[in-house]
């Protein structure tokens, strides 16, 4: 997938979409969001 090219805030939304469409399964939402949440406590500190 073209997932790793696709900035993180993107990333989250896709995957919730795919989740959605009955691409992918709900591990993978928790993880985008997960990341998402490191990200942004990185970006805080």
């Amino acid at each position: 997938m073209l997932q790793g090219k696709i900035s993180p805030p993107y990333r989250l939304a896709i995957t919730a979409n795919q989740y959605r469409a009955g691409v992918v399964g709900y591990l993978n939402v928790i993880s985008a969001q997960t990341t998402e949440l490191a990200n942004r406590k990185l970006a805080l500190s």
